[in-house]
């Protein structure tokens, strides 16, 4: 697993849809998660530092984990077949760890809010990452590939 953070959110010329640009500690390898507006929304309010984070469903997950004496440690990417992503979000509680399955974005915003490191699989990097993230003339090559779509089936319950 890598460490990866979120440098920001961007909108794809192509597709017109949010990307959500995570990029490794080193800074040569990015990795382009596409999302819907709402959850490109909520990871930008992250970003931002907005206040008002407890109107936010990923500030309610901290908080429910918090009051049941938990502490979300980390979260991880993963790459099913057909280039979907689905995430785990790892909670400690009471000398045990729980891992739960969660959309990718849903994920990482839950990081964000909690201040966790994210993980991502090496295959899932490799899958899909670009070195040297520069902005938008990037996004082309990587729009063309999300364009061509999983075939169906391949990406189970986890569909946009």
């Amino acid at each position: 697993m890598i460490a990866m953070k979120v440098i920001e959110v961007v909108m794809d010329s192509i597709s017109n849809m949010p990307i959500i640009v995570l990029k490794d500690r080193s800074g040569k390898r990015s990795l382009p998660v596409w999302v819907g507006m709402w959850e490109a929304g909520a990871v930008a309010v992250q970003l931002d530092g907005a206040e008002d984070e407890q109107q936010l469903p990923h500030a309610l997950v901290k908080s429910i984990v918090d009051e049941l004496g938990g502490r979300i440690t980390r979260v991880t990417l993963e790459m099913l077949p057909g280039r979907e992503y689905v995430g785990s979000i790892h909670i400690r509680r009471g000398g045990r760890t729980v891992k739960l399955e969660a959309r990718a974005s849903d994920a990482i915003a839950v990081a964000l809010c909690a201040k966790a490191p994210i993980f991502v699989s090496e295959d899932a990097l490799a899958s899909v990452s670009r070195d040297g993230y520069e902005g938008p003339d990037w996004q082309d090559d990587a729009a063309a590939m999300m364009m061509e779509g999983p075939e169906t089936g391949e990406t189970g319950p986890y569909q946009m």
